[in-house]
């Protein structure tokens, strides 16, 4: 059977959901089937993977004026690649392949990790960005949204076009296996409690907000045990969170490291895991942490209470440094919650979010798309 080539194209291929979403297919699609070539705006975590994976990458200008020189490199790269159908990741990748799609007469897929309208934008860019999101859909083939809250909010997508495919994550690879070498060696004692915050320093991701809730355990007395952040990833905002770290004195609590290819390792290193974002998809991170598990504390967000049963598996706090706070110190200090909510938490990823049922949801559409070509 010959091969259908695929091109996805991403913003970026540093370290966040929609890449861990790309990572997994990578991963596991069928090669004599189908051929993956990457598109993205940026170099880094996925683009190495793929680039180790025998997958082509083509890198575009991420300069805001290059737009128009962006389209015509697509243009080029869908008709010397052969290119059979295209599949967007996220917003921006979606709108620039828009019209080299529609050039090349190829069919798109867009897949929607999070609207890119959402309450902390003002009315007129809520709107623009609301419109664009239509231009989008009517022009995709398919429309996959990645949790129920975004499926049920995209009235304006049609009912035809639209396909719910929640995240998964591979269990086997993400489950409770205590790393102690790894955690001895990063400096961490017999008696600490070790926090896990690992996505993109960004402004939706809240990572100072990290650093008011660590300042606020500083202030505890009597805790059973020393508490401790461990920070992983990248992004704007990095620079400004390790200047608040040493400004505040929390550089013996705080712990910075650059993105990893085995988070599963250092997800076996901490303790519980915190989530305090302003909005948020389906976040891969919540879900590996649960599949270790691990407790996690989240925003109390819609799509996050879609994995989230609070008290249950977990925590949802409105962002409030107290409310975080709190519920550190009763995991540190309660071992039969904390038994209780890791028990639950990885019985709901086993039961509800295991990759391989949603990444079978997807191949079968790429199947049928194939055989409609072939006729």
């Amino acid at each position: 059977m010959n091969s259908y080539k695929i091109l996805y194209i991403i913003r970026q291929a540093e370290f966040g959901g929609g890449e861990t979403h790309l990572k997994y297919i990578f991963d596991s699609i069928d090669r004599k089937l189908f051929v993956p070539v990457l598109v993205s705006l940026s170099s880094g975590f996925l683009s190495d993977f793929a680039k180790s994976m025998g997958i082509k990458f083509y890198l575009l200008s991420k300069n805001k004026f290059s737009f128009i020189f962006n389209v015509f490199k697509l243009i080029k790269i869908i008709k010397q690649e052969k290119i059979n159908l295209i599949h967007a990741h996220g917003t921006k990748g979606a709108a620039l392949v828009l019209i080299p799609a529609l050039m090349n007469r190829k069919k798109m897929i867009y897949t929607v990790h999070a609207w890119s309208f959402h309450s902390e934008l003002n009315k007129w860019k809520y709107e623009f960005r609301k419109f664009i999101e239509r231009i989008i859909c009517l022009q995709a083939y398919k429309v996959i949204l990645v949790s129920q809250t975004d499926f049920n909010s995209a009235t304006f997508v049609d009912p035809k076009k639209k396909i719910l495919i929640r995240n998964g994550v591979d269990t086997f690879k993400f489950y409770p296996n205590k790393d102690f070498e790894l955690r001895e060696k990063l400096g961490y004692q017999k008696n600490d409690f070790v926090i896990g915050y690992f996505t993109r320093f960004t402004h939706q991701k809240n990572p100072l907000f990290m650093i008011e809730v660590m300042k606020k355990l500083k202030t505890e007395s009597n805790l059973k045990k020393k508490l401790k952040l461990l920070m992983i990833g990248d992004g704007e905002l990095r620079e400004k969170i390790v200047e608040e770290v040493q400004k505040d004195s929390l550089t013996e609590d705080v712990k910075i490291l650059s993105p990893t290819f085995e988070i599963e390792k250092y997800l076996n290193v901490v303790d519980c895991y915190v989530l305090p974002s302003f909005w948020e998809g389906m976040p891969y991170g919540v879900l590996e942490a649960m599949s270790c598990g691990l407790p996690v504390i989240a925003s109390n967000i819609p799509n996050i209470k879609e994995i989230i049963k609070n008290e249950v598996n977990g925590f949802c706090e409105n962002l409030e440094v107290e409310n975080f706070a709190k519920r550190i110190i009763q995991l540190a200090d309660d071992k039969i919650l904390y038994a209780r909510i890791s028990l639950n938490a990885r019985s709901t990823i086993e039961q509800n979010f295991n990759i391989d049922k949603q990444l079978q949801e997807l191949y079968k559409i790429y199947e049928k798309l194939k055989v409609n070509d072939r006729n």
